[in-house]
């Protein structure tokens, strides 16, 4: 008892919390605690990445546009919107030439930063830097005619304004162990619509395959020539069974 107890201690006949809790019952609340503790972590990172990426512009914009206004620049080429508002600064000069590079849709690209609520507005506000940053280019340009007329669209310019400048060879060899594409000219009766790049989500490919129910004929197919991971590759495959 504390009454039994030598001076300077303090002693209990009960025992402690965690004697009296069982180890699998102290290993489930430690788990559940260690998760409510991610899902914090992760909906708070969901509010700061995106208002991460548009201070990093601006800082990147402010450090780099002096800098790069040294040199006295006849071009600026800038390979998309994420230096768009350091080249909006140095388009400003009389004697700079500003060439935009859409690698990709830039408003459309797959990518955390816009999700929720915040990402909404940071999406909203890069759209706006991209806007700026297209009429105040003297030349816009992108990789593949479908990126081009969206783009057209979208801020409302004249069809041929925006010009395509491929990023692929004209041939290659193919690839051993490769499939040959050409065997596909034997379907002469048949819809056939081939994807190619990598098999993940924000690729609207399930839509993709149920569109195809709505075609010609149930012998129109879909093809995809891609990567990615094989989770996801066979989710792709279930939904096409």
């Amino acid at each position: 008892s504390v009454a039994e107890a030598k001076p300077g201690t303090v002693t209990s006949g009960a025992p402690s919390i965690a004697c009296r809790m069982p180890k699998r019952l102290l290993a489930a609340t430690l788990h559940l605690v260690k998760r409510g503790l991610r899902r914090l972590y992760l909906r708070l990172a969901a509010i700061v990445r995106p208002v991460g990426i548009a201070h990093l512009g601006r800082s990147f914009a402010t450090a780099v546009t002096p800098r790069v206004a040294q040199w006295d620049p006849n071009i600026v080429h800038c390979h998309d919107a994420e230096c768009g508002l350091a080249a909006i600064r140095l388009s400003e000069s009389p004697t700079t030439l500003m060439v935009y590079d859409s690698h990709e849709l830039w408003l459309g690209r797959n990518t955390p930063a816009h999700k929720g609520v915040v990402g909404a507005l940071v999406l909203r506000w890069e759209g706006r830097v991209e806007e700026q940053l297209v009429k105040c280019s003297d030349l816009v340009i992108t990789v593949s005619p479908g990126i081009a007329r969206v783009m057209e669209l979208h801020y409302g310019l004249p069809e041929g304004a925006v010009a395509v400048v491929r990023n692929i060879p004209v041939a290659v060899a193919q690839p051993s162990g490769s499939i040959d594409l050409n065997s596909f000219r034997d379907f002469a009766d048949q819809f056939l619509i081939a994807y190619s790049g990598r098999i993940t989500n924000g690729r609207f490919l399930w839509e993709l395959i149920d569109a195809v129910s709505h075609l010609r004929t149930k012998h129109d197919a879909v093809v995809f020539v891609g990567y990615g991971s094989v989770h996801y590759v066979e989710g792709v495959q279930r939904h096409a069974r």
